[in-house]
């Protein structure tokens, strides 16, 4: 297991990701429904115009539940990103442990510069303090 510490996320990255954990959320509570619905027969699915009962009821609902998680997690994804952005900025990172494949894109290795290149600065200003005040 390694660690990375997330810093910045772009909206498109943030959004799959959010989308894919209530797509898999969706996925799980229409698997269970789906269970009940094979045990017992007096479950429903009513969708106002077509009810399903039983067996086929418990077969619509993964289909639904995870169509609508992935809806939800569309909307949730979208109001949420400026709250996290500003989590981030206030926390400086979220550490994330796992297993990573690490690719190399040349945005990401632009920004990584300029991050350096401001570390640089900040130092210089902190040396440039610091031989000030011993004179």
């Amino acid at each position: 297991m390694e660690r990375i510490d997330i810093k910045r996320i772009k909206f498109g990255s943030f959004i799959k990701f959010i989308c894919t954990i209530c797509i898999m959320l969706g996925i799980t509570v229409g698997l269970f429904t789906f269970i009940i619905g094979l045990f017992q027969e007096n479950f429903y699915v009513n969708l106002r115009v077509i009810e399903f009962t039983g067996k086929i009821a418990g077969g619509v609902s993964i289909v639904l539940s995870t169509l609508l998680c992935a809806l939800f997690g569309a909307i949730l994804s979208i109001f949420s990103y400026l709250p996290f952005k500003l989590y981030l900025k206030i926390f400086k990172k979220i550490e994330i442990y796992g297993s990573f494949k690490r690719y190399q894109i040349n945005e990401i290795a632009e920004s990584d510069h300029v991050d350096k290149k401001d570390e640089k600065d900040e130092k210089e200003e902190k040396e440039d303090v610091m031989s000030q005040m011993s004179q």
